[in-house]
């Protein structure tokens, strides 16, 4: 049976450094500091509406359709801005045709290397 350990099993030391906090792990012992200001963030006024998804009240967001929400999503906004279907089938074709050009000189370098290996060759 395979006995798997983690870093901290063989002895080594992790730290971990995030914006808020600091992880660190030595003689597997664990220790967590937070930066001095971040409870202070947490507990400003502005934090909640900075964290918040919505704004809208929640007898609102329930009565809203789907396709009302999609409309006014950021990821329905990335998707109507995607390229048109003739510039992308354009594209794919010339990546094709790329792919068949460099199998076609790659295929032609072979060739030329049996030819030259020839030792009864005049080139």
């Amino acid at each position: 049976v395979y006995k798997r350990q983690d870093l901290t099993g063989y002895g080594y030391s992790i730290d971990l450094r995030f914006g808020f906090a600091n992880i660190s792990i030595a003689n597997k012992d664990l220790r967590v500091r937070f930066r001095p200001d971040f409870c202070q963030t947490l507990n400003g006024t502005d934090f909640e509406t900075k964290m918040r998804q919505s704004d809208m009240r929640t007898s609102e967001f329930w009565s809203q359709s789907y396709s009302q929400k999609w409309a006014q999503s950021s990821l329905s906004k990335l998707m109507q801005r995607r390229p048109h279907s003739s510039v992308v089938r354009v594209l794919a074709e010339k990546t094709e045709a790329l792919k068949l050009m460099s199998l076609d000189l790659a295929s032609n370098g072979i060739l030329l290397k049996k030819i030259n290996t020839n030792p009864y060759s005049n080139y």
